[in-house]
């Protein structure tokens, strides 16, 4: 093991490691938030119940209610 962690940080390959995995949690933090302030919004979370039975019913497809709700969280 110790090693393989040598010649990781000879070849720089663990930084490497490291600074993707920061980059990988940046991103993930981003897209937990945008979701949360997604379904907070007040006219998305109304939306939601009805877009979702629509969708399960075959009412309307998953890319239409998608539509809709992201035009709901933009204000268009």
């Amino acid at each position: 093991i110790f090693e393989h962690r040598e010649r990781l940080l000879k070849t720089g390959e663990l930084d490497e490691r490291r600074r993707d995995q920061a980059r990988a949690w940046m991103w993930s933090l981003l897209d937990e938030g945008l979701q949360a302030a997604f379904r907070s919004h007040s006219g998305v979370k109304n939306a939601i119940p009805e877009l979702e039975t629509a969708v399960a019913e075959l009412r309307t497809t998953p890319a239409a209610a998608a539509r809709r709700l992201l035009s709901e969280f933009l204000g268009e």
